[in-house]
């Protein structure tokens, strides 16, 4: 039997627990945990991203973004049969990311909402951004040039951000616009 080892405490100089209360944030931490999200919006939230977890239904929510295909266009477009695209678009119909238009026997997907064309969008936007130094660097030359904060920090609560903005207007009636084109980029 082998024997148990004991649990290893952190330094004291790496330990990041609090040794003493601190009374004057009892009152900004009661302001944030009432507007923390409830427990059903945590678990719905977290559904979707366990959903956009999947690469494959990442690539069929992109191609919908160039507007509503039938399965055997969308399974052209990311190389599957059309018995898989049914099934990973029933999930994403399931989950409100998209739906669906009957046309006799033909069904046309598109994307539900101008939210699920923002939250991919900003999500691409954050993946191809620059990582750690390059960002702070980039950041700090933004700041000396008189940029300021970033856009989203300049927003205020309440008011939509230009990709969410853009995104509204690019989904009038139900045909989203490319999302690989962000304002004043082409897409090659």
């Amino acid at each position: 039997m082998t024997p148990v080892k004991p649990a290893v405490r952190p330094e004291p100089d790496t330990d990041l627990t609090c040794e003493a209360p601190h009374e004057a944030d009892a009152v900004a931490l009661e302001r944030i945990m009432v507007s923390l999200l409830d427990h059903r919006t945590v678990e719905a939230v977290s559904d979707v991203f366990k959903l956009l977890g999947d690469p494959t239904r990442v690539r069929l929510v992109d191609a919908l973004t160039h507007g509503e295909r039938c399965v055997c266009d969308l399974a052209t477009l990311v190389g599957m049969t059309e018995s898989a695209v049914s099934h990973q678009l029933r999930l994403l119909r399931a989950a409100r990311l998209v739906r669906v238009r009957r046309s006799g026997r033909l069904a046309y997907y598109s994307l539900d909402d101008h939210h699920v064309v923002g939250l991919l969008h900003d999500t691409r936007k954050h993946v191809q951004e620059p990582s750690g130094e390059e960002s702070e660097s980039a950041s700090a030359a933004a700041r000396a040039s008189g940029g300021g904060a970033p856009r989203a920090l300049k927003e205020g609560p309440g008011e939509e951000s230009e990709s969410a903005s853009a995104a509204a207007r690019a989904s009038g009636g139900g045909a989203p616009r490319a999302l690989k084109e962000g304002p004043g980029e082409v897409r090659s």
